[in-house]
């Protein structure tokens, strides 16, 4: 399973010992976790990262805390209040190996990652092997394939209506969805969400190449419902259209208010560091996983570009150029 790490600074690594291998930046899934003190041995990393912050001074004693393992002196202190955890989502249908794999990473107390598979033939097998004694992963996976199936039977019944409106009957307008939430929160949008959604949809439906080509800069104060009109978009083109829908911020909390990803993580963007970032073509595997997940994308959303610079779009364009074989 092949998972990314950011590298050190090239000067950092340049005064590296020959035979040195420490050429990665700590991080909390490759470096901390594995180093947890052995009183939370049992501890998943779901959990541990949703309860605890890694710091080098020693916590006062009015905080729980525990003295790391490995070569660096570091602590962890325990959270008054946890964090919100957001990971890469998986498709279990398309993506099955990832998605299995995730759910063990995150559920399962490891040392060493590579045991995650546990002897089996891939990571679906190891974690049927697993599953009765990881009841968080059985939750969080239970709650996915409900979420699946809700979407597939919402689909199924717009296509049955549409087949009831082939007939003589028009239908009372584009509109005139089969599911009933979608229809209600459409008619919800106010003038201006309203002008907005029209443009788009009109675009995407309009079946030319062109015109089909949105660049669209949509601005508003906080409280004006942007947020509301991107999950108004992004269900009438999963419902509609039948196309996923990339939605992206440039932090992890605007993406989350958004239910989306970084626009780095989504397109394996180089992060800055003491300076302006290289762009780098994705290796072939990179390629591939990004490309497998736009694979059914035809739109992309990005919440708070105001906050994104001339160079992070110009690499925007130059990786969606490379996952799209398109200029």
């Amino acid at each position: 399973m092949i998972r990314q790490r950011k590298l050190k600074h090239y000067k950092t690594i340049e005064e590296l010992p020959e035979d040195s291998e420490e050429i990665f930046c700590d991080d909390f899934v490759d470096t901390h976790y594995p180093n947890r003190p052995l009183e939370l041995e049992t501890l998943s990393l779901y959990e541990f990262a949703k309860w605890f912050d890694i710091q080098k001074q020693q916590p006062s004693s009015e905080f729980e805390y525990y003295p790391m393992l490995g070569k660096t002196i570091n602590f962890c202190k325990k959270r008054e209040i946890p964090f919100i955890i957001n990971h890469w989502k998986y498709k279990v249908d398309t993506q099955s190996e990832d998605y299995f794999y995730a759910l063990l990473l995150l559920f399962k107390p490891w040392r060493d990652c590579e045991k995650l598979i546990d002897g089996c033939r891939n990571y679906t097998e190891a974690f049927a092997k697993s599953k009765e004694h990881l009841p968080e992963a059985l939750k969080y996976h239970e709650k996915v394939s409900l979420i699946d199936i809700a979407v597939e039977n919402a689909e199924n019944l717009a296509a049955q209506e549409t087949e009831k409106l082939t007939g003589n009957e028009e239908p009372k307008s584009q509109y005139s969805l089969p599911v009933d939430c979608l229809t209600q929160k459409i008619d919800r949008l106010n003038e201006d969400q309203r002008r907005i959604f029209d443009q788009v949809t009109r675009a995407m439906s309009s079946g030319n190449e062109t015109s089909s080509i949105i660049r669209s800069f949509i601005s508003g104060s906080g409280g004006t419902g942007k947020s509301f009109l991107i999950e108004i978009l992004v269900k009438w083109n999963k419902i509609v259209r039948e196309n996923d829908t990339a939605v992206a911020a440039p932090t992890g909390l605007a993406a989350y208010n958004v239910n989306g990803l970084t626009i780095h993580r989504l397109l394996h963007l180089p992060v800055e560091q003491d300076g302006t970032a290289k762009y780098k073509p994705l290796s072939d595997s990179a390629l591939k996983t990004v490309r497998s997940y736009l694979n059914n994308v035809n739109l992309l959303i990005v919440d708070e570009v105001s906050m994104i610079s001339n160079i992070t779009l110009l690499y925007m364009h130059l990786r969606l150029t490379e996952v799209f074989d398109s200029r």
